[in-house]
């Protein structure tokens, strides 16, 4: 059965709390190389981006010009050696015709000497200049048959020969000029080969030769530098990638990492595998796997590691790597801003807990797109302090879905707001779309939050607020949750619930949940009847379901039943 969601207008918001702050954008930027900073944090100064921008465009202005003064030179060329070609063949036919010299005088015909560079056109001396010669063929005869003899054919063929001769040339110039302009990139685009400083596929720990090839691009003094890890399969112990630095580094990943063992040697008490910090403008990419062997026997492994981890960075980008088996996050951004990470596909066991695919702390201005998310925890978990987050085109499944939070574990935790989660699809995960608090917070914020154009497949809580959320039971749950959520926006969700319950709005006692909007929700529960839905302390929601949701009073059950699905 489906069920159905009416529209009530959307909330007037103050000026402080919309969708998205003035400074944001729901596309990611492009973002372009430029000088770093040098103060030694992840952030940006819009004075040295300005700076780059200009030089960059002096730089195309420049490049724009080079190659349009080589197009005529080669046009130049092609039409000199035409006319050149035409002009041969007259002098030559004239020639065996008359038999006569430049002063009338009959001669033999003597072969051509070689024309100058820049005398390609000869005539004979005082000669008034020619106007444009054309190659003239014999008249056709009365049966309409233009015989062509011996020697005119072969100059037709010379003719031919020399036009293809100019376009080869004209051909040459061009790629010349090009790779000209490449070589220059190369040459300030230098490449650190790990091998070259002793990285080599094996199950030895390559962490020096890495750190020394990251000395040497980090400290180029190049506009680019690329650090390439090339195929095979390298054992890397915890690396600390650190910045800031003089270039901007492109790191190519193409071969697989593992931990130098299996069990994680070199791995225990670290907080990150590996680890970019205090770094601008860094791209990090390339077709390879980074495999942190986390092995999960009805168990986690004994150490939290993190296997990608952003700190600190700014205006940088992670793409198309593949993320698996982590020992903690597959990949975290954490106190960093203008990150757009794309094209990325992780995945961990069902049964592998605290191994979120992608989690954001303490940032802002982060874009995930177009992934593949496949874990035993979150697919994607946005914490304390995200703000200005899109969560665009991710595939998650299996794992709990996607989540904002947990908050308010910790004293001091900063607000959440302007995060918007739209366009995923979501696949028999035991979440859909989840925000999470636990009680007894401290007091803290989790406001304009949109989950927009979502599709669900068989997932058991597709829609839940859970401002009760203890998944040990080791949790003060009488004392309410202080994270106050507003200005929610539920919007065109559709799919099939695997539980009875599709909707679950279950807020804090102390702080109830304002403002909430649910539009267009689609949702069947197929042979298990109606969709049933169910709010606790809720303020401010538009009316949205038929049957009309249960107000609960012993959120202690409620809660019960959501822990079952952790």
């Amino acid at each position: 059965m489906v069920l159905p969601v009416t529209r009530d207008g959307s909330p007037v918001l103050s000026s402080e709390e919309q969708v998205l702050s003035s400074s944001s954008s729901p596309e990611p930027p492009l973002l372009l190389p430029q000088a770093p900073s040098g103060s030694g944090s992840g952030g940006v100064a819009s004075g040295d981006m300005g700076e780059e921008n200009d030089r960059l465009r002096r730089e195309n202005g420049q490049l724009s010009l080079e190659l349009s003064q080589m197009r005529k030179l080669c046009n130049n060329i092609l039409h000199v050696m035409s006319n050149y070609a035409s002009a041969q063949q007259i002098d030559a036919a004239n020639a065996s015709s008359a038999a006569l010299n430049c002063s009338g005088e009959s001669a033999e015909a003597t072969p051509l000497p070689p024309p100058a560079v820049l005398d390609l056109m000869p005539s004979c001396p005082g000669a008034p200049a020619a106007g444009p010669r054309l190659l003239v063929l014999p008249t056709a005869d009365a049966t309409g048959f233009r015989p062509i003899s011996g020697l005119g054919f072969v100059l037709l063929q010379t003719a031919v020969h020399m036009r293809a001769m100019a376009a080869i040339i004209s051909i040459f110039i061009l790629h010349w000029f090009i790779m000209l302009h490449r070589g220059h990139a190369y040459n300030t685009n230098s490449v650190y080969d790990v091998r070259k400083y002793g990285a080599k596929p094996s199950n030895g720990n390559n962490k020096n030769a890495f750190m020394a090839a990251w000395a040497a691009a980090c400290g180029s003094a190049t506009d680019k530098a690329t650090l390439l890890i090339p195929q095979g399969t390298f054992a890397v112990g915890a690396v600390k990638f650190s910045g800031p630095c003089k270039a901007s580094v492109v790191v190519v990943v193409d071969g697989v990492l593992r931990p130098p063992c299996a069990g994680g040697c070199g791995l225990s008490g670290v907080d990150a595998w590996i680890l970019f910090i205090s770094v601008s403008n860094l791209l990090v990419t390339g077709a390879g796997t980074f495999d942190a062997q986390g092995s999960y026997q009805n168990s986690a492994p004994k150490s939290f590691t993190t296997t990608l981890k952003l700190e600190g960075v700014g205006n940088s980008r992670v793409s198309g790597l593949r993320f698996i088996n982590s020992r903690g996050f597959h990949v975290n951004v954490d106190q960093s801003n203008h990150v757009v990470a794309e094209g990325l596909h992780i995945q961990a066991p069902p049964n592998s807990p605290n191994t979120d695919g992608f989690h954001v702390g303490r940032s802002n201005h982060v874009w995930i797109l177009d992934s593949f998310i496949g874990t035993g925890d979150d697919c994607v978990s946005l914490g304390p302090g995200s703000t200005d987050v899109v969560v665009r085109g991710v595939v998650c499944g299996p794992g709990h879905g996607i989540s904002i939070g947990s908050l308010g574990k910790y004293q001091g935790e900063e607000d959440v707001r302007g995060l918007i989660i739209k366009n995923c699809t979501l696949s028999g995960t035991t979440n859909g779309l989840r925000i999470k608090t636990w009680p007894a917070s401290p007091p803290s914020r989790a406001f304009n939050i949109t989950f927009q154009d979502i599709v669900m497949a068989n997932v058991y809580n597709p829609i839940i607020i859970d401002q009760h959320y203890c998944p040990h039971g080791q949790c003060a749950i009488n004392k309410p949750s202080m994270v106050q959520i507003s200005d929610v926006t539920y919007e065109r969700i559709r799919g099939t619930s695997s539980s009875k319950m599709a909707v679950q709005l279950l807020c804090s006692e102390e702080r109830p949940c304002s403002r909430v909007r649910l539009d267009s929700i689609n949702l069947s529960c197929g042979q298990l009847g109606p969709c049933g839905t169910r709010f606790s302390n809720v303020q401010g929601v538009s009316p949205c379901c038929f049957p009309p949701p249960e107000q609960e009073d012993d959120v202690e059950s409620n809660t019960k039943q959501i822990q079952t699905v952790q």
